[in-house]
């Protein structure tokens, strides 16, 4: 069968929005799945989303997306709603399809309408899906991660169908799903959008140069588009297969037929070719470093070599039945291309990058790594990566917007840098400090997005993980434009759904103290929202320890001990020596850690060391045992005697040490009492 196409009627009343999600599912039901498909492969094409026609009464249903979107339930998982009809539909006859085609159809809808300037692959996909399903009340721009996080609802959906279609024995159409190779989540609405976005350009140069191509029926112009492709025509991997196998001729001539009254055409740059995005991103490597690599978006060709002046470019498809295209040849050093600014073109593609010395990077939904920013979100942190010529305006940028100017990070570029992570500033200060920096970026802001101050970041092992912190680091949640009364926060932690009240006085909330553990956070408020991530600090022992320091004498040790709190070595002679405290650095105020009670710092014992006594604040002295020495304990002196008097009753935490601690003990007071000591 062909697509779903034509123009809203006029001047007829409107359904609302759950009604018209029951006209679209009987409409879908009738034109896709009726009796007349018997024995007929069904291609459940989509690609408008106005009715036809206009359902009874005269009443004009609402478009697909809205009607969709009204059936959707956006606290949780927003295609559950859905999930319960096809469930209770199950316990029926079951004589019609399964009420879920109206959300299929909507996936399609999407597949089908996807470009390349949305990138390629999973991430244009969700993007172009977030634009036809959206909650009536903005989510604060999450939406479109809420669609993706809960897609293998859509799968078990697009189950149902194709379990109904060979359950009818091909009564009602034979399905097509089955034909991809690999169902990942998203190829069972690729696999029905057998015509994309990136093919229409093609499509229009066809229908141009064929008389009367409106006129001619579906099969001639089958037959003629057979014939016109070639291996240089800019057509999808999927849209080529199908031309090239047969299978899906009948549904291909209809869908042609209709497409070739009203061809649409993607855009494309003032010369006509289709514009590919170089951009630049950024991998972290755990031992050599940021890697500077190229990304590219989806290209609108299937095969294109462009020239320039150092050799050729040539674009490819990637792999079968996606957007995803790869450039070989002879790719642009990146630092040359920053520097000097890189162009090249062939027959249907160009790429055009300017001179640039200060760029700005920021992370992807569901991506590794940081990516050149397009637009700059101003509740996102970014970073700036720069060359010589670009440090003054990045040194200007902090400037401008309050920011501490730190020692860069070295990138794989020679003279290339990146700055540390960059919060977002004030709204007042954001525009000007750009473009005093010469980053004229369009900027986005969410709908009343909650933003995080202070707290100590983590660096996670991927990249890509946005507000990540130490666990005991938490920073303060801001609320925009919430006034300061009173209220409550709900926190929602990802791994087990639960949810947590937490009230909120005034426009700040300190997320420290809270008994938090390591995991995935979203912070709600008011309408406004943000996710954090917390993570354990790795790598530093969880209790006192002591390991040996390499030195001359080979004596000497080194022992990990909190930052808070009273720390001394008592020492084979009776004496105790108080460890050296080392001043914390100026960010560690600056952030507002909160993690003074759980810090830890090593300190080189001294060689005689037998003990080590920690007394936390409010706390017992904590005895630990650091090398088997009897006690040589002499003359004892007033400091060590006034000491001495807070131990007296206490033990080691390793019983098996008592007897030692108590020698100790009994040497200290068999001298103490020779240089007249009084009792504790």
């Amino acid at each position: 069968m062909g697509g779903i196409g034509g123009e809203p009627g006029g001047g007829a009343g409107k359904l609302l929005p759950l009604a018209s999600y029951n006209w679209w599912d009987a409409h879908l039901a009738q034109e896709f799945f009726g009796p007349d498909q018997a024995f007929r492969p069904v291609l459940f094409f989509v690609d408008s989303q106005d009715p036809e026609c206009g359902a009874v009464g005269g009443m004009q249903p609402a478009p697909l997306g809205v009607a969709v979107s009204a059936r959707l339930d956006w606290r949780g998982d927003p295609y559950e709603p859905v999930s319960r009809l096809t469930a209770r539909w199950k316990k029926g006859p079951r004589d019609q399809p399964p009420p879920c085609l109206p959300l299929l159809a909507a996936t399609v809808f999407a597949a089908a309408q996807v470009r390349a300037r949305d990138g390629a692959g999973a991430p244009a996909y969700y993007a172009r899906l977030a634009e036809v399903l959206r909650p009536a009340r903005e989510l604060d721009g999450v939406h479109r991660s809420v669609l993706q996080k809960h897609r293998g609802t859509v799968q078990q959906l697009w189950h149902e169908l194709d379990t109904w279609l060979f359950q009818q024995g091909g009564m009602r159409g034979v399905s097509t799903v089955h034909r991809v190779a690999t169902t990942s989540f998203i190829k069972y609405a690729m696999s029905q959008a057998v015509i994309r976005m990136s093919d229409r350009s093609a499509l229009a140069d066809f229908f141009a140069g064929i008389a009367n191509a409106p006129d001619m029926p579906g099969s001639l112009l089958l037959a003629e588009l057979k014939r016109w492709n070639s291996p240089s025509r800019r057509l999808s991997q999927r849209f080529r297969e199908a031309l090239n196998s047969g299978k899906d001729d009948e549904v291909l001539a209809p869908l042609l037929e209709k497409l070739a009254v009203a061809p649409v055409a993607v855009g494309s740059t003032g010369r006509g070719l289709q514009q590919i995005r170089l951009l630049i991103r950024a991998l972290e490597d755990p031992e050599d470093g940021w890697q500077l690599r190229w990304f590219a978006a989806a290209a609108d060709a299937a095969h294109d070599t462009l020239s320039h002046r150092r050799g050729k470019l040539y674009v490819d498809a990637a792999e079968p039945d996606t957007d995803r295209y790869v450039l070989s040849g002879d790719i642009p050093g990146i630092a040359g291309a920053l520097e000097h600014g890189f162009s090249a073109a062939g027959e249907f593609c160009e790429v055009q990058l300017p001179s640039r010395h200060l760029l700005v990077l920021a992370a992807r939904e569901g991506e590794a790594g940081l990516f050149e920013a397009a637009t700059v979100d101003a509740d996102e942190p970014f970073r700036l990566l720069f060359d010589p010529r670009g440090q003054a305006a990045a040194r200007r940028f902090f400037s401008d917007v309050g920011e501490r100017w730190s020692q860069p990070e070295e990138t794989s570029e020679p003279g290339w840098y990146l700055t540390d992570e960059i919060d977002p500033p004030d709204a007042s200060l954001f525009a000007d400090a750009l473009s005093t920096a010469g980053l004229n970026l369009p900027r986005t802001r969410g709908a009343r997005r909650v933003q995080l101050r202070g707290g100590l970041r983590a660096k996670a092992a991927s990249s890509a993980m946005r507000h990540g912190y130490l666990l005991g680091g938490e920073p303060d949640a801001c609320f925009v434009d919430a006034g300061h009364g009173t209220g409550e926060a709900m926190l929602c932690k990802e791994a087990d759904g639960s949810r947590r009240p937490i009230p909120v006085q005034g426009a700040r909330l300190p997320l420290r103290g809270l008994g938090l553990t390591a995991g995935s956070y979203r912070l709600e408020f008011e309408g406004q929202s943000v996710g954090f991530s917390l993570n354990p600090l790795r790598g530093i022992p969880s209790v006192s320890t002591h390991m040996p320091k390499p030195d001359s004498s080979g004596s000497g040790r080194r022992v990990c001990v909190p930052l808070a709190g009273d720390v001394r070595f008592l020492d084979v002679h009776g004496r105790f020596h108080s460890a050296r405290r080392p001043r914390p650095p100026r960010w560690w105020s600056a952030r507002n850690t909160g993690l003074g009670q759980a810090a830890r710092y090593f300190v080189d014992a001294p060689a005689d060391a037998v003990w080590l006594v920690v007394t936390l604040p409010g706390g017992e002295p904590a005895i630990t045992l650091l090398e088997e020495r009897e006690p040589e304990i002499g003359a004892v002196t007033q400091a060590a005697r006034k000491f001495w008097t807070r131990l007296i009753l206490c033990s080691p935490q390793d019983p098996k040490r008592k007897p030692l601690w108590t020698r100790y003990r009994q040497s200290f007071l068999s001298h103490a009492a020779e240089t007249d000591f009084r009792g504790v």
